[in-house]
């Protein structure tokens, strides 16, 4: 694809090309298809940070400037609006060889499936001895691997919260990309995993991980093997978990935070950091365990 070929909205924006390169697909900047890229910049402090598949930037004129030894070769287009136009072209692409090629949904014969649950006709896998209860909606996008059970209403595969303000309105980002529920896993009552954004990426359930109620999963999260999640958590995008890690009842983690093998999140802690491997934190924010309750001494004293 080149960015050449959108002559609709190139009349319509304000878009100046100065150098045309093929890409594949689209992403952030920091994150990696690892394929030749579109992707955008309005700040110079993230040049440093991006992917190396990426081959076509939109960025303003001022970022290049400041930046063009870093960007000399990647393919480059000025606006004024870089976020706005990326976005637009990501939902525009749809109608191109953006997205994978539609499939009849392929569901396992082995599987114990309620008449009364609705499973999207394209683009879903079930495999063997899965469990699907009443009132659970399965979208498109989706694949659930063997022996895992989703229990009664939960929601699948369905689109994230992704909003752009533009001048006049806000604009709803269309979710091309895949949740993949592992071996073994269980979803319980009324939660809900998010597909992600782009063709290329997946929200991801490891093996044998277990998520209680209400629990809500955003796009392009990914957890690890082995993950028990407790009822009223919040999982916002791009978070990563790691295996075998505890996410307590209410717990609140922010985007794009990383949370540690064997680490724990405790009940109602608000995440706005990372947590190391084996960490444990509480509060909101969320610091150290043992800080924590040294504090709470404390303050219990005064």
């Amino acid at each position: 694809m080149k960015l050449s070929s959108q002559t609709k909205l190139l009349k319509e924006r304000d878009i100046k090309i100065i150098s045309d390169i093929p890409f594949e697909t689209m992403s952030l900047c920091g994150d990696d298809a690892g394929v030749p890229t579109l992707s955008f910049v309005e700040d110079k402090k993230y040049v440093s940070s991006l992917s190396p598949h990426i081959s076509m930037l939109l960025t303003t004129k001022a970022v290049y400037e400041e930046c063009e030894d870093q960007l000399k070769d990647i393919g480059i287009a000025f606006t004024s609006k870089p976020r706005q136009i990326f976005w637009e072209l990501h939902n525009t692409y749809h109608d191109m060889e953006y997205t994978e090629q539609d499939f009849p949904s392929e569901i396992s014969n082995k599987s114990n499936i309620s008449l009364q649950s609705y499973i999207a006709k394209k683009n879903v896998i079930i495999e063997d001895n899965v469990t699907i209860e009443p009132f659970v909606c399965i979208h498109e996008n989706v694949i659930i691997r063997e022996g895992s059970v989703i229990r009664s209403g939960a929601q699948i595969g369905g689109w994230g919260f992704q909003f752009i303000r533009g001048e006049k309105e806000v604009m709803s980002v269309n979710h091309y990309g895949k949740a993949e529920i592992g071996k073994n896993v269980e979803i319980q009552h009324n939660s809900c995993v998010d597909r992600a954004i782009f063709p290329w990426d997946s929200t991801k359930i490891g093996d044998n991980t277990k998520i209680d109620n209400l629990v809500h999963i955003a796009h392009c999260v990914k957890i690890g093997n082995g993950v028990m999640i407790a009822a009223g958590a919040n999982i916002a995008g791009s978070v990563r978990i790691k295996d075998n890690s505890w996410i307590g009842i209410g717990v609140t983690i922010n985007n794009r935070t990383t949370i540690g093998e064997k680490a724990r999140a405790n009940i109602g802690s608000v995440v706005a950091a990372s947590v190391p491997d084996y960490g444990s934190v509480t509060g909101n924010f969320a610091i150290e365990h043992k800080k924590f309750l040294k504090k709470m001494i404390l303050d219990q004293r005064l």
